[in-house]
This record gives C-alpha cells, structure tokens and sequence, in this order.
C-alpha cells in the first residue's frame, strides 16, 4: 500500500490539492495539525498535514464510488472525522517516492536564496565594523537558524538586522559578578589609558562617603605615575607605592579597612616576549586574592589586542576595561575580542573628562556603537 502526506495552511486546502493529484483512489488515514514559531519566535505559522493511502483500482473502481463520495461538504466532513485517527507520528510505515512529488509546491529554494543573500548584505556592514570574520560567522549561523525555522516565511532585511543585533546582545558579556576581590590590579600594554583609567574608577567610587578607596602604584616614575598621583591628590584619595612582593605587602596591610584596593601596573610593550617578571612576581608573591582588568583602547587592530592578551596570560584576567571609545567609529573588534577570549566587558571610557567619561557597561552602549544598520537601534 502507498502512503502520502501532504502538507497546506489548512485542512480543505490539503485534502482537495490530495484529490486532484489522486482523484477518488484517495483514501485519509490521520490528519495532523502543526503550528511553528516564525522568525526571531515572533508569532506563528499554521499549517495541516494529512497521510493518506490509496486503494487499487480493482478493488474499487471508479465507476463504482457512490454520489455521497463527491467533493462537497459532506464529504469534507466524512474525510475530516477519519482523520482523527491514529496520530502520524505513531504509525511507522515506509513513504513512496510520491512524497517528494507532492511536496514540490513547498520546495523552499527561493526563500532560501533571498535568505542568505540578507545574510551576505549583514556580513558586510558587520564587516565595517570591524567585527572579526570567526565572530561575524557565529552570528549568521545562528540567524540563519532562526530563519530557516520560519520557512516558508521570509523575513525582510529589517528582521534580519534585528535578529542580528538580538544576537550580539545576548552573547555580549557584561560583568557586575565579576566583582569577586575587593582588590583589583589593572594591566595592560603602554599608552592604552590605563592609569587615567584606574583613576576615574577610584574618583567615582570615593564619592560614596562611606566607601573607602585607596590605590597602590607599581608604577616606575614616569608620565603615568604623575598622572594617578595628580588624580589622587584631586580626589584626596590615599596613594602609596611599591616596587616588589615585600613592599606591595605591606602597603595592603596599610589598606585593610579599605572597601577598595586599587592597584596600577607598569604599561608593558606588545613587542616583548612576556610581561615583565618583577611585577609578576610581586603580585604573585603578596598571597592575596587578587581580580585582574585588562585595559585595552578601542582603536586597536585586533591583533594587537590579541597579543595583549598572549603578554598577560600570567595573570586570570576577569574583566575589561575599554578606553578611546571617542577616538575609533567602530567596535567590533572589542566585541569580538570580548567573545572570543571570553572575557567581559566591565568599563567603557569615553572621552578624558574625569571621571564623568568613564561608566561600566552596558549592551546599549556597544548597540548604539553598530554603524549600517536600517532597523531601529533596541537596548535591553
């Protein structure tokens, strides 16, 4: 016997398209009604689908069918009782090749075309904004998922945008629960506005009148050590130095009733080899728990922030903080970067106003950053 199931928006429309292909050898074993989320989950696509058998011509011929049998509403109705039973996805039996006949009126090859070359238009503004090619292909994986689960529908550039956008939300790592030590140490490579960085923090944190702040400088003398202990004095906020583990122990015994412990490194050169050993092992050796923030300035290439972080591997780093955003019209490669080495974005500087320019962050502020976009700009 030949099974065959055909599939349209409703049960009438599925059981005459059966009839015309079949004529009155038709015979329904089960009807199955299938509602599917469209795109992005947004709404609902309808459809019912009907398994049938057909009976050979000798067993009933066609002169032999009874007027009652004729395509009407009573017949419609007979049909749809009969398709009640059973369900199926409990009937195991083998298709005929006439499946895929049938299903040429569905055949998706054109909606598919038009979705991939949405998605080819999204890569490229993706692309503009210096998101990486690994990160821009995660995000049209996932898209295209989304899409080809509301097939037949199509959705327009608008949706896809949207869907893209909704992506990047939901993979961007903010970081509030990374606040695991209440003392945290700032690295990162020479000139990315480290020392103004930790600055701006300690300034906003000090004008909690019951929070206690103080910050301890690894620091060489130098620009960037004037520059903190300049901040400090501004903000009366108590600085003290140190040059090794000994020194760096004591200073944070000097700290303890402090709520923060802000500690300042040496900017380290992308062209070394490693990050320099005596601030490794001072920071190592001062037996406390220690969170480590990884500075870096948004006008970067990406692979200078990926050597950034090959230089301070010694250290768990468990947030970022990015700097210049005022300085660069794109984002992507941060974003990127925050993704792929799985390390969340925390604090977002822009401008040099201390220390209004400097905020944690949030998915908006990276959203409002993305340039090409047609659909309106969300924030959660």
């Amino acid at each position: 016997m030949n099974y065959i199931t055909i599939q349209a928006k409703t049960y009438e429309e599925a059981l005459k398209k059966a009839r015309h292909q079949y004529g009155d050898r038709l015979r329904i074993l089960s009807r199955k009604d299938i509602s599917k989320p469209g795109f992005m989950g947004l709404g609902h696509v309808d459809s019912c689908e009907i398994t049938c058998f057909l009976t050979g011509e000798e067993e009933k011929p066609v002169e032999t069918i009874v007027p009652e049998e004729k395509e009407d509403a009573t017949l419609i109705k007979r049909f749809e009782n009969e398709a009640r039973t059973p369900n199926p996805d409990a009937v195991n039996f083998t298709l005929s090749n006439e499946i895929e006949e049938t299903e040429e009126e569905f055949d998706n090859s054109e909606a598919i075309s038009v979705i991939e070359e949405l998605l080819s238009d999204t890569s490229s503004v993706l692309s503009e904004n210096d998101f990486t090619p690994y990160y821009i292909k995660f995000l049209m994986d996932k898209v295209r998922q989304q899409a080809m689960r509301a097939l037949p529908d199509v959705p327009s550039k608008s949706d896809i945008e949207t869907a893209v956008l909704d992506q990047i939300a939901g993979t961007l790592k903010t970081s509030k629960e990374t606040v695991t030590s209440p003392i945290s140490v700032f690295v990162g490579p020479e000139g990315s506005g480290k020392s103004t960085t930790l600055g701006k923090i300690a300034l906003t944190l000090s004008k909690n009148p019951e929070t206690k702040v103080g910050v301890i400088s690894l620091h060489k003398e130098g620009s960037s050590a004037d520059i903190l202990s300049r901040i400090c004095q501004a903000g009366n906020i108590p600085l003290l130095e140190a040059t090794d583990s000994s020194s760096l122990g004591a200073a944070l015994s000097s700290f303890s009733s402090m709520n923060h412990i802000l500690i300042d490194t040496e900017g380290q050169k992308l062209t070394q080899s490693s990050s320099d050993k005596a601030m490794v092992n001072a920071l190592k050796g001062c037996s406390k728990d220690l969170r480590y923030v990884l500075v870096l300035s948004a006008t970067m290439k990406y692979s200078d922030m990926d050597a950034a972080s090959v230089l301070f591997y010694p250290f768990d780093i468990s947030s970022m903080a990015v700097t210049g955003v005022d300085k660069t019209l794109t984002i992507g490669n941060v974003v990127s970067f925050s993704y792929e080495k799985k390390i969340p974005m925390e604090f977002i500087s822009n401008g040099k106003a201390i220390p209004r320019d400097l905020k944690t962050v949030t998915v908006s502020d990276v959203i409002n950053r993305i340039k090409g976009f047609t659909s309106a700009v969300f924030s959660r």
